[in-house]
């Protein structure tokens, strides 16, 4: 549930600020989209499934939660730098 509520933020996060600049809308909903989804799935089976190894299938509930907490965190932030250094007014 955490996780759909960060794409669903980090898709209308990009919608917004390509309105404000007057690029295209869609373009950047679809590509924050793809860009949350890419590195939360990149987090978890990338890296941190090599990294708990047999026990990533075996975890407890506290441990899966972390794992998506941390994925979910981890994606936003990978979109807020793309955002930053991509989205951002041109200098005047």
């Amino acid at each position: 549930m955490l996780g759909i509520i960060g794409g669903v933020l980090v898709v209308f996060w990009f919608y917004h600020a390509a309105e404000k600049l007057a690029k295209d809308t869609t373009t950047w909903a679809i590509g924050g989209a793809l860009l949350y989804a890419g590195t939360r799935l990149l987090w978890t089976y990338g890296i941190i499934k090599p990294l708990m190894s047999k026990s990533f299938y075996t975890h407890s509930g506290s441990t899966g939660s972390i794992i998506g907490i941390s994925g979910v965190a981890i994606a936003i932030l990978v979109a807020a730098i793309i955002k930053i250094k991509y989205l951002k007014a041109p200098k005047t």
